[in-house]
């Protein structure tokens, strides 16, 4: 349980506020189906990355939100992701 009285679910920790947006939206959500169905989980991470690169004024901001809009959770993520791929980008183009 998060401070904030939410919840996270499965292993992309989608959040339960999502629940509501996704049954909104014409998609059966659960928490069931978030904690105990890693394909729905996953499915439900990469639609929730796409609505947020949609509103997003450029790529990176929309990577922030995915993760939190709140601005020191959205830098410190974007931070992180960076990171990330900058590492794998380097691993890619090795000669």
């Amino acid at each position: 349980m998060n401070k904030n009285g939410t919840a996270d679910f499965g292993p992309a920790q989608i959040n339960s506020t999502w629940i509501r947006r996704f049954r909104d939206r014409g998609i059966p959500a659960s928490a069931d189906l978030l904690e105990n169905h890693v394909c729905f989980n996953l499915y439900a991470s990469g639609w929730i990355l796409r609505y947020e690169l949609d509103r997003a004024p450029d790529f990176w901001t929309g990577v922030g939100n995915y993760h939190s809009h709140t601005p020191e959770y959205n830098r410190s993520y974007i931070k992180r992701v960076r990171a990330n791929w900058d590492a794998i980008y380097s691993l890619a183009t090795r000669n």
